[in-house]
């Protein structure tokens, strides 16, 4: 894993994925998370970022959309995961049977809401219908 310290980064796509950060400042940026790897932030403040699920994090974000659409409110145990509202030994079951991508999506997600709950408003209004510009499709 590469592991950037103590760096401010200013207006640049940052792709998430296989990075550790630490004590590092990231202004305006356009954090971009593809689900292929695991990443971290540790004492790192984020100012004005947007955050980008590309690739299989886009395609996770779909999946979890069209599941939170479908009867029976599939995506209720995922949910309430990624609210932190259940650990994770419930749904590991759950989880254990999804893509791996999606496994990955969901963590993130959670990892995000915990450090700055803010920055995932727009992926639950995604999740729910809405449509914002969080998911890339890639050719």
């Amino acid at each position: 894993m590469r592991i950037i310290r103590n760096i401010v980064i200013e207006n640049e796509d940052v792709v998430i994925d296989n990075t550790w950060f630490e004590h590092c400042r990231l202004n305006h940026c356009r954090l971009i998370y593809r689900a292929s790897d695991d990443w971290g932030f540790e004492h790192c403040l984020l100012e004005m970022c947007q955050f980008i699920f590309d690739y299989d994090a886009g395609q996770a974000l779909l999946k979890l959309r069209a599941m939170n659409q479908s009867e029976g409110n599939e995506l209720k145990p995922y949910h309430d995961y990624m609210l932190g509202q259940v650990d994770s030994y419930p749904i590991s079951g759950v989880l254990n049977k999804q893509p791996k991508a999606i496994k990955l999506t969901i963590d993130f997600i959670r990892k995000i809401y915990e450090f700055h709950p803010a920055y995932m408003a727009d992926v639950f209004n995604f999740i729910a219908g809405g449509s914002p510009e969080i998911a890339e499709q890639k050719d």
